[in-house]
């Protein structure tokens, strides 16, 4: 007969008869034997980076299948693409065997926690917890917050960010008593806000050749109807100060406590 592929018989081995066995015949009849030529092997392809999809055709087109899938983090590979794959590429394999994969789940992030208003010791036990580190920790004078509490972190509370991330605090050093500061009326056009209802924050950058009084607005549910919002800040040289609408930022302005002139940019 010919010879065929075959998994359970080795090369060289009778794979099947034609009569069977047991059949009556004539003696002298030709017996017509069909012998295995072993596992057809080939070479494994990479797909490594490829979606599971593409992994699948990929592999098909080569005469493989992908077998089981695993999931894992992964710092360099986009989520939904392949990590690893065994057997590796190039190993030379049965056809029709299969092949694992190990997907990608994206980076890893953790989430971050509101620590304002948290004394320093507080705020570094629950970055801790979160599997984040502290960073650089400022004081600032503040006439909103109490000494000693939070009134600033680096990043953003619930916001998504990988595990080791420093966050940047910043620490009220108490009400300014040395005397110094000018107050600012600081207003803001609601006018260009898209919605009429909408939450307003403020975050106050002091600059290296003054000293402003910190000031974070937490988000304030405001109207457009309502034209202005003001506020008064007090330091003394410059600061830039940063507004946000639903989180967004949308513009800033310069403060000159000297002048009391709010320049917006």
């Amino acid at each position: 007969g010919t010879e065929v592929a075959s998994y359970e018989y080795d090369a060289g081995q009778i794979v099947s008869q034609t009569p069977k066995a047991d059949n009556v015949v004539k003696t002298g009849n030709t017996i017509t034997v069909n012998v295995s030529k072993g596992y057809l092997t080939g070479t494994v392809p990479s797909v490594v980076g490829y979606t599971l999809e593409g992994a699948k055709y990929r592999l098909q087109e080569a005469g493989y299948a992908v077998g089981s899938t695993t999931r894992e983090y992964s710092n360099l590979i986009p989520k939904g693409n392949v990590i690893s794959q065994t057997p590796s590429a190039g190993t030379a394999k049965a056809a029709g065997s299969t092949v694992n994969l190990v997907i990608s789940n994206g980076k890893q992030t953790v989430t971050v926690p509101n620590v304002l208003e948290m004394s320093l010791a507080k705020a570094e036990t629950k970055l801790t917890d979160a599997g984040l580190t502290v960073g650089e920790v400022k004081y600032q004078p503040s006439y909103n917050a109490d000494e000693g509490t939070v009134i600033s972190q680096s990043a953003a509370p619930d916001s998504a960010v990988e595990p080791g991330t420093k966050v940047d605090l910043i620490i009220s050093s108490g009400p300014d008593e040395s005397g110094g500061g000018e107050i600012v009326n600081f207003v803001v056009d609601l006018t260009d806000a898209e919605r009429n209802s909408f939450e307003l924050s403020i975050k106050l950058i002091e600059s290296a050749s003054g000293t402003s009084i910190a000031y974070d607005l937490p988000p304030e549910t405001v109207k457009k109807s309502d034209k202005y919002f003001a506020v008064e800040l007090t330091g003394t040289g410059q600061a830039t100060a940063i507004v946000f609408y639903d989180g967004v930022r949308v513009k800033e302005a310069t403060i000159d406590y000297a002048t009391k002139i709010v320049t917006w940019k």
